[in-house]
C-alpha cells in the first residue's frame, strides 16, 4: 500500500477511534443479550446458544472453555447477524428445519460457518467505510474462523449479503444484520479449520501451561516490555484472561526504536495513558498463528477499540503495519506471542 494511502488510512482510523462517547450512553448488555432482545434475530440467537458460541468461540475444540464467547463483555466482537429468514434458509440447505435437530457432524460445520460471521474487534459501519475509502478498494476482514477473510464493499458483504440494519451496539461489540448467510470458500474453510485445530493441538501438547505473562516474565530479552505492561496495568490481564495474540519487541529492538524517536524507556513509562494506548494496540482478541497472519492485505482488529492492523504477506514473510514479524507462534495457555522488529504506533489522539 502506498505511503499516502497508509497516512489517509490512519487519519480515518483516528476519526472513528477517538469519537466522544458519554459513559451513560454506553450499553451494558452483552452481544447475546442484545441479540435476544432484537426483533427478527430469535433463530440466530438460538443457534448461537445451541452451538455454545455464547460461552466460547472455541466451544467445540475446547469444551471446558467458558471465556471469550459473545456473552463475555470483556472481549469485543462484531457480528454479522442473520435475520430469521436467512437462518431458516441456512438450516434448510443443511437438511434441517430446527437447529436442535442438527447432528454432531453438521453441528461442527455450522459452528465454523457462524464463526465466519464474527469479527474479532468492535466495529461500527463507519469503520468499514472509512477503511475501504482509504484503501480505495473492497477490503478483506479477518474473521473468527482463523485464516478466513470476508470481503466488505460499500455495505455488501462477500458480494451478495446486504447489511439491512447496521450499528446495533452492545457492551462488547456491534451487530450488523444481514439478509443472506455467508459461506467461506472451500480453501478458506479448510484453512480456518486447520488453523483452529493446529492452535488447539499446540496448546494441548504443551508440558507447561504457561500464560502469556508467565512467558514474558521468564525471558530476560522481554524484561522491558514486561515492565511496560506492568506500568500500564496490563500484565495481569495477560495472566488470567484470553485468548489473546500479542506482538512484542525484544529489549534491543525497543531501545533502538526509542532512540530513533529521541526518547528513552523512562520517558515512555512516565506517560501512562500513552503507554497503555500503545501497548493495547499490540494486542488482538483471539489467537492468530503465523498461518492466520499469512493472508496478504487483510485487516485484524486490536484491543484498542476499534483500531485495526493491516497484515501483508510476501515470500514467506509477514509484516504488520509494515513492521516485520521476526519470530512466530510462541504458544501460551491463553494465547500466542509473536516477536516483531519495531513498534506498532496507534492513531494519534
Amino acid at each position: 500500500m502506498p505511503l499516502k494511502t497508509k497516512i489517509i488510512l490512519f487519519l480515518c482510523l483516528l476519526l472513528w477511534s477517538t469519537a466522544p462517547a458519554l459513559a451513560q450512553d454506553r450499553p451494558t448488555a452483552s452481544l447475546v443479550e442484545v441479540l435476544r432482545e432484537t426483533p427478527g434475530l430469535g433463530l440466530f440467537t438460538d443457534m448461537i446458544t445451541f452451538l455454545g458460541l455464547d460461552q466460547s468461540l472455541t466451544a467445540l475444540e475446547n469444551p471446558d472453555s467458558t471465556e471469550g464467547g459473545l456473552d463475555d463483555v470483556d472481549v469485543y466482537y462484531t457480528v454479522f447477524a442473520l435475520n430469521d429468514s436467512a437462518v431458516q434458509a441456512l438450516l434448510n440447505d443443511l437438511g434441517y428445519s430446527d437447529v436442535h435437530d442438527v447432528n454432531e457432524t453438521d453441528r461442527r460445520t455450522l459452528s465454523f460457518v457462524l464463526m465466519y460471521h464474527i469479527l474479532p474487534g468492535k466495529y461500527p459501519s463507519v469503520a468499514f467505510d472509512s477503511i475501504e475509502e482509504a484503501a480505495g478498494k473492497p477490503i478483506q476482514l479477518m474473521t473468527a474462523l482463523h485464516g478466513a477473510t470476508l470481503t466488505y464493499n460499500r455495505g455488501i458483504v462477500d458480494s451478495f449479503a446486504s447489511i439491512t440494519t447496521p450499528d446495533i451496539e452492545a457492551a462488547n461489540g456491534y451487530i450488523h444484520i444481514i439478509d443472506t448467510y455467508l459461506i467461506p470458500t472451500s480453501n478458506a474453510f479448510e484453512r480456518g479449520v486447520k488453523s483452529l485445530s493446529l492452535n488447539t493441538d499446540l496448546k494441548r501438547n504443551q508440558d507447561k501451561q504457561d500464560t502469556i505473562a508467565d512467558i514474558l516474565r521468564s525471558r530476560d530479552n522481554f524484561s522491558m516490555i514486561t515492565d511496560a505492561l506492568v506500568q500500564a496495568n496490563l500484565l495481569d490481564d495477560l495472566d488470567e484472561k484470553g485468548p489473546y495474540t500479542i506482538f512484542v519487541m525484544e529489549n534491543d529492538v525497543l531501545t533502538l526504536n526509542l532512540q530513533a524517536a529521541n526518547s528513552d524507556f523512562d520517558t515512555l513509562l512516565a506517560d501512562q495513558a500513552a503507554l497503555s494506548r500503545m501497548l493495547v494496540y499490540h494486542i488482538l482478541p483471539g489467537e492468530y498463528s503465523f498461518d492466520d497472519l499469512s493472508i496478504d492485505g487483510s485487516f485484524i482488529g486490536t484491543m484498542l477499540e476499534p483500531t485495526v492492523l493491516q497484515v501483508a504477506f510476501a515470500k514467506d514473510s509477514v509484516t504488520v503495519n509494515t513492521v516485520k514479524v521476526n519470530s512466530t507462534d510462541i504458544i501460551a495457555s491463553n494465547g500466542i506471542i509473536h516477536i516483531i522488529d519495531g513498534v506498532l504506533l496507534p492513531p494519534s489522539q
